[in-house]
């Protein structure tokens, strides 16, 4: 009893700990491509009663955007940025907390399951980079239907395991398609090996599953195949997955209960739940085929962002393949098991090295989508005795990872971490099952293992626990309504501060290139249209940007943001925006305020008076500032020099325009930097109220 309320307390401090780290990395980090800001507005609009894909524009699924709007209509919710974030934090540490467990239930070690707690959360941080993206709730249900089905295995609960991959399955392939069919090949295999008793048809089953096997990922990835990278990752996915697949055949015995066909079942009416609810809030049948289904299906000719695989890890990869096919069927005896330590050690020294340095960085999720398909089976298979349930879970573990890493397909961001989340299990499997072989000849050694592995989550999360310190102590409130307690770094959250402050203003219509919703959101301004997304460029149809084009230029208040560092980076990767609306807005719009990265461009001919910063005009120095209640001294700083601190001036003529908004004019500063445009000479102004003769340093 006492045992079981240790572990219980240990596994809330643990989490409770972890939240409040968490709640520190998603507070302090924002990222200017704004996928988070997309997500808002469109599950926003989808509850203000807009009709999906008919209306309301988005890549993802109607389950996700269902769901969400069950949750408002039962609580009340209004998603914006600290409720997006807050339940992003919810699936992180959830999913965090059953890998632990999944971890602990299949070593039987409680301690590794705190431990990989710890790595699952450290392995999970880009979460951070797509707050309220639908690939947090996606890792989630995975993990989920990993535990649940492995849990199944151990306790013979075939018929049951069915319902539940089915259930998880569909609503998976209704968020996000690619990544629900992924893990439904990975259950329909799996119970095919189970429902298949005949020795010649299992044998037929095998060969078509290993074709299958290699096919899939060629079949996926046929556009770009003549590309190394994708070569590289279908022979990765391909190796990895064939030595897993022979293991299933090998496990699945006769005396095996067979799983049924419920499971369908349960996939229909996840499906057919759905489309009626959808079809009762306005998304016709055909829209929803259209949006669900084809539109996603198309992405891969729209936008690709390569996976860093190389075609000779997938050559190593092969190699690997052979080398355990003849490992595992062969009588070496001591050799086979020596040979199989030797390949785990190396792959848990690989894993462990590249958790030096985990916080945002591509080392750790790299490793496991180009080593981890390769290092599965030598992870998995087992050293010492084990009951056959025991094996079977094992193998139902590494099935499911190897499927749900083709997710990192067509862009490798950080859907990469998303499939690749399980790996810390089956690494702490793998450690905890090479400790237990060793104790036979050295009785130290799993005590040894247990503190190395504890030892390399306590160092790994320190190192995000610094990072976390380091973002806080460079971060600065935004204050911007529904982000109250985000605390980007300076040199982003100025910039959005400025932009709204002016589009609040002076805006009417806002649109922005790519699309960046967050500031429709803070601002309170409009957007053209529903058909809201951030590479609209390359995703919207001619009719919709059409109708975006006619909002646009009815509205002589419209305003256009452009993030000059995205589009940049678009253009050398070779996705610049073309077409009819890019077109309009390259002729109908010119830049007004340049600050940070942005550019606020109103209609041709219009002037603005620019709030919260300053522009050079007969070689003074003019400003509108809100903030201040009264003249002060202020500081400068120029969008040309980035090295550049900032002027503090002490004497400049302020005269109040209302009760909010004040005038400054000064002379131009002796150290004013030479080589700002000065026609758009526009800057920050930090207004700062201090005492006399105690000004700050330049």
């Amino acid at each position: 009893m006492k045992r079981r309320l240790g572990e219980t307390l240990g596994w809330i401090g643990l989490l409770g700990a972890l939240a409040g780290l968490g709640w520190v990395l998603i507070a302090t980090s924002f990222m200017v491509y704004d996928d988070e800001g997309y997500v808002l507005m469109s599950v926003r609009q989808f509850c203000d009663g807009k009709p999906l894909y008919t209306e309301v524009f988005s890549q993802y699924g109607p389950a996700f955007f269902l769901f969400y709007r069950g949750l408002h209509a039962l609580t009340g919710l209004v998603y914006d940025h600290e409720v997006g974030r807050l339940l992003t934090l919810g699936y992180w540490l959830t999913t965090a907390g059953v890998i632990g467990w999944l971890t602990r239930r299949l070593t039987a070690s409680v301690i590794t399951g705190w431990t990989a707690t710890a790595l699952g959360f450290v392995a999970l941080t880009p979460n951070i980079n797509e707050p309220f993206h639908p690939g947090s709730l996606l890792v989630l249900l995975s993990v989920v239907a990993t535990w649940a089905g492995a849990e199944c295995i151990l306790r013979g609960w075939s018929k049951r395991m069915g319902v539940v991959m089915g259930a998880i399955g569909a609503a998976m392939l209704l968020i996000k398609i690619n990544v629900g069919l992924f893990l439904l090949c990975a259950w329909g295999s799996w119970w095919l090996a189970q429902e298949v008793q005949c020795s010649r048809w299992r044998h037929y089953l095998g060969w078509a599953i290993s074709v299958s096997v290699i096919a899939a990922p060629l079949v996926l990835m046929r556009l770009h195949l003549t590309e190394p990278w994708a070569l590289g990752f279908a022979w990765i996915f391909s190796a990895g997955a064939l030595g897993l697949w022979w293991q299933i055949v090998r496990s699945q015995g006769r005396d095996e209960n067979a799983a049924g066909w419920a499971w369908l079942g349960a996939v229909g009416v996840v499906i057919g739940t759905v489309v009626a609810g959808m079809a009762a809030l306005g998304t016709s049948p055909a829209a929803l085929l259209e949006g669900g289904l084809l539109a996603p299906l198309r992405h891969p000719q729209m936008y690709t962002f390569p996976a860093r695989t190389p075609l000779v890890v997938g050559g190593v990869a092969w190699v690997s393949l052979l080398a355990f096919w003849l490992t595992t069927r062969s009588r070496l005896g001591g050799w086979r098991t020596s040979i199989i330590v030797a390949v785990r050690l190396t792959g848990v020294a690989g894993y462990f090295w590249h958790m030096k340095a985990p916080h945002n960085q591509w080392g750790l999720y790299d490793y496991a989508l180009a080593w981890g398909p390769a290092l599965a089976g030598w992870m998995l298979i087992p050293l010492t005795e084990h009951s056959s349930r025991q094996l079977r879970a094992r193998w139902w573990l590494g099935w499911i990872f190897v499927w749900q890493l083709l997710q990192a397909y067509p862009v490798a961001g950080s859907q990469v971490t998303w499939g690749g989340a399980l790996w810390v299990v089956i690494a702490g499997v793998g450690c905890v099952d090479l400790g237990r072989w060793a104790s036979v000849r050295w009785r130290w050694a799993p005590a040894v293992g247990a503190l190395a592995w504890a030892g390399v989550a306590l160092t790994t999360t320190g190192i995000v626990v610094r990072g976390a310190h380091n973002w806080w102590m460079d971060s600065t409130p935004l204050q911007l309504p529904g982000a109250r307690w985000l605390r980007p770094p300076p040199d982003i959250t100025r910039p959005l501060q400025i932009l709204q402050t002016n589009l609040q203003r002076d805006a009417g219509v806002v649109f922005s290139l790519p699309g960046m919703f967050s500031l429709n959101l803070w601002s309170g301004r409009p957007t053209p249209t529903a058909a809201n997304t951030t590479h609209w460029f390359s995703l919207l149809n001619e009719p919709q940007q059409t109708e975006i084009i006619k909002v646009l230029a009815a509205d002589p208040k419209a305003m256009l943001v452009v993030q000059r560092d995205l589009l940049r980076l678009l253009y050398q990767n070779g996705y610049g925006p073309s077409g009819l609306l890019a077109d309009y807005l390259r002729t109908a719009f010119a830049p007004a305020i340049r600050v940070g990265g942005y550019d606020l461009c109103v209609k041709r001919g219009r002037r603005i008076a620019a709030y919260d910063t300053f522009r050079v005009e007969n070689d003074r120095l003019v400003a509108m500032v809100v903030r201040p209640s009264g003249p002060a001294p202020i500081r400068l700083r120029a969008p040309a020099r980035s090295d550049w601190l900032g002027i503090c001036l002490t004497s400049a003529t302020w005269s109040q325009q209302d009760a909010t908004t004040w005038h400054i004019e000064a002379s131009l500063p002796n150290d004013w930097p030479k080589g700002v445009q000065r026609e758009i000479a526009i800057g920050e102004i930090s207004v700062q109220v201090i005492p006399e003769n105690a000004l700050p340093a330049d």
